[in-house]
């Protein structure tokens, strides 16, 4: 899969072929963010591909068909942040049917932000399981036992 950052879309390309499987609409269409030029962080886990970035969202799609599945979408962060939502710079994880983001930022600001948090979603709905306050690095969450 690529990024085409100027259109804001997903490709997703069969890796045995070399053929496109499918493509996302551009992704502001999901998020109603223009920062989604910058959603790049991407994750495929259990038939699903997931995307986030600096719209702050949650985009999950189908692997095979590419049916958009949910949008998850955190509360406005008002004037806190240049981006009106809390940014999200790192890596998404995956476990046990679950997806984890941090609200991060790849150069955070002194003071940081108020609203950074850790958040752990449903995969199959997108619903918040639970979401807890701190500055997590986002290239450096580790799941275990599940």
């Amino acid at each position: 899969m690529f990024f085409e950052k100027e259109k804001m879309q997903w490709h997703v390309i069969d890796i045995k072929t070399g053929n496109e499987m499918w493509v996302t609409e551009p992704l502001n269409v999901y998020t109603k963010s223009d920062w989604s030029v910058y959603d790049w962080t991407v994750l495929a886990a259990d038939g699903k591909i997931f995307f986030s970035g600096q719209s702050g969202c949650v985009v999950a799609f189908d692997l095979k068909t590419g049916r958009h599945l949910w949008t998850f979408r955190q509360e406005s962060s008002g004037v806190m942040t240049p981006y009106g939502t809390w940014p999200h710079f790192g890596r998404l994880n995956y476990a046990d049917g679950k997806v984890y983001f941090a609200v991060t930022e790849h150069t955070p600001t002194s003071p940081i932000f108020r609203g950074y948090r850790m958040y752990c979603l449903n995969a199959e709905t997108g619903e918040p399981l639970w979401e807890i306050p701190g500055f997590y690095n986002g290239e450096s969450v580790a799941i275990a036992d599940g």
